[in-house]
């Protein structure tokens, strides 16, 4: 791991870049967005990158999931622009098959936020992040595998499907083909400047956002461009930052204020280019966007201080009601209704969870080790701690899938004694006891959570199966 350095100003220059879009060798291709700014990309492996240039050297933004995929870009673009002088590699997102391909830049000094060093401070920690994210590859290729089946031999749907799918096996074998994080040499907290010359690069802190804490927008004032991590905004998927679903940390204030600088303030951008993508949008684009992240906290926060529960706020902000424009959106015209509703219910509810003691992460901070330290402090706490439900599940799930069985079931029996008529909490609870063998507890929970709901398929199958077998 390189050493950490923490220089305020980086002096360079910076020259035209001179390439229109063009196709290179094996697949790649380079679409001018400035005069210095470019996007160079592969459909076939199904990445892209960013690269500015200088009078000193060619800045890029992440490295991909390995050294591999790092160096074939890195090779591409110093044949097609004609140098290899390589002096920063800007980390802008806090994940290894992101930043992964650092060791490929030698000479070049990286930058990113200072929790990137954080998340990744321990080679065991760094291991363990490996074997998760090769996990999540592995499913994601048999997503898309499913999702293959439903689409017609050579239409483009099949085509994009297997351009991802390739691409998410790609990120496990390089994984597994071994991996050597190089972390940032130069860090910073709230926001840093690097003087190119005629033109700067602003970095600034995002903020949390779920199961990112590293994430950096980037600003180049002159141009009036921003570069932004897909893993932070994706409009064409997403209708605010992508949170990790079941509970995590975040600044919604500072996504609000840091958007306003890029899209209302003073010194605006016209352009953002979405970092591992080939998409680029106007500042109108995004605006919409940052319009719903408003309103959407604002009448959340509204409502809670009025007393409201979470249905009570979901009723109310529904996509029929206040937020029924966001139906105007492509990301609504393109997936759908299912797709959107989902989605504007887990940022109500994610919304809604800042600032509480919720019960699950009290669990989680003491581990199954603590189980019954923390239930105290649960207990201790009272109506000061607040219960989610689908928090506490992952939670129960997350230790049974860490062989801490017994402590997982103590959670299950929380869930199904604080919210008794979930038919989810049954069936987790039945699917725990199914775990241990307890066959008896097992067809009794799951029994119940027909009883709450006749159409939980999953709970239906687990019984026939448990009734199949000897007593």
């Amino acid at each position: 791991m390189k050493k950490q350095l923490f220089p305020i100003f980086i002096w360079m220059f910076t020259i035209s870049f001179v390439y229109n879009c063009k196709v290179y060798s094996q697949g790649f291709e380079i679409k001018k967005v400035s005069d210095n700014v470019s996007i160079v990309s592969n459909p076939i492996l199904g990445s892209s990158q960013v690269v500015v240039q200088s009078d000193k050297g060619l800045v890029v933004f992440d490295s991909f999931m390995s050294e591999i995929t790092a160096k074939k870009f890195k090779n591409e673009i110093s044949s097609a622009i004609g140098r290899d002088d390589f002096s920063f590699v800007i980390n802008i997102a806090d994940r290894l098959d992101m930043i992964g391909g650092n060791a490929a830049y030698k000479k070049a000094v990286i930058v990113g936020h200072d929790n990137i060093l954080k998340k990744f401070h321990s080679e065991k920690i760094v291991e363990e992040e490996i074997n998760k994210t090769i996990e999540m590859w592995k499913e994601k290729v048999e997503y898309s595998v499913n999702r293959l089946k439903n689409y017609e031999a050579g239409s483009d749907k099949a085509r994009k499907e297997e351009i991802w799918m390739n691409k998410c096996k790609t990120m496990v074998n390089e994984l597994e083909q071994g991996f050597s994080l190089v972390l940032p040499d130069i860090s910073y907290n709230d926001k840093i400047m690097l003087n190119l010359g005629n033109i700067k690069i602003n970095l600034f802190w995002f903020g949390n956002a779920g199961n990112y804490q590293g994430l950096t927008l980037a600003v180049i004032p002159e141009n009036k461009l921003a570069i932004i991590s897909k893993e932070i905004f994706y409009p064409k998927a997403h209708m605010a930052p992508y949170p990790f679903p079941y509970y995590g940390l975040l600044d919604v204030p500072r996504w609000i204020t840091i958007l306003e600088q890029v899209i209302e303030g003073d010194n605006s951008v016209n352009t953002i280019i979405l970092s591992d993508s080939y998409e680029v949008y106007s500042r109108e684009q995004i605006k919409s966007h940052l319009r719903y992240i408003k309103e959407l906290w604002n009448s959340v926060k509204a409502l809670e201080a009025k007393g409201m529960s979470l249905q009570e706020i979901q009723d109310q902000l529904s996509l029929e009601n206040n937020f029924a424009y966001a139906k105007e959106w492509d990301v609504y015209k393109n997936n759908g209704d299912n797709w959107i509703r989902i989605q504007h219910e887990m940022h109500i509810r994610l919304f809604f969870l800042q600032g509480k003691n919720i019960s699950s992460e009290i669990l989680k901070n003491g581990g199954p080790e603590f189980l019954q330290s923390s239930l105290s402090k649960i207990k201790k706490l009272g109506n000061d701690v607040y219960f989610d439900e689908i928090s506490m599940d992952f939670l129960a799930y997350q230790w049974m899938s860490n062989g801490n069985t017994s402590e997982a079931i103590e959670l299950y029996k929380l869930n199904v004694e604080t919210f008794p008529k979930s038919s989810q909490a049954y069936a987790s609870l039945g699917a725990g006891y199914m775990k241990i063998g307890d066959n008896e507890n097992a067809i009794k929970n799951f029994k119940k959570s027909l009883e709450l709901n006749p159409g939980n398929d999953n709970a239906k199958k687990m019984l026939e199966e448990l009734m199949k077998k000897p007593s």
